[in-house]
């Protein structure tokens, strides 16, 4: 039932999703939902989309797309998984190949991070 509700939330969010492209190279391109921001102090809470230009692998499975849902500190520059989704299709669609919606720990966010933290951050 947990995985269902999860399910459920990310098809409802990529309906509304208002996706902006904020970065791009050879391989993939990100996007962030900014019409759903939610600023909690220091912090902000924002859907991303990363969608692969080639099949990726994934153990057994394999996928396009990706959906996560962050949360940004924005003054430490720091980030952490509330959700996270992996599509069979382009900017999150087809069906689920993987799903996890457990809370992952704070991490630094890298190069490849920036453009989502300063999407959510400014």
């Amino acid at each position: 039932m947990k995985h269902l509700s999860l399910l459920l939330l990310l098809a409802s969010q990529l309906a509304f999703a208002g996706w902006s492209k904020v970065a791009s190279d050879a391989t993939t391109t990100t996007y962030a939902d900014r019409d759903d921001l939610q600023k909690a102090g220091g912090t902000v809470k924002m859907w991303s989309l990363v969608n692969h230009k080639d099949f990726q692998r994934m153990v057994e499975v394999g996928y396009y797309s990706q959906k996560a849902r962050m949360e940004y500190d924005c003054q430490g520059k720091r980030m952490r998984s509330l959700a996270q989704s992996f599509h069979a299709g382009a900017m999150g669609e087809g069906n689920v190949v993987y799903s996890d919606e457990s809370l992952q720990g704070w991490r630094s966010a890298g190069p490849a991070d920036e453009a989502l933290l300063r999407a959510a951050c400014e």
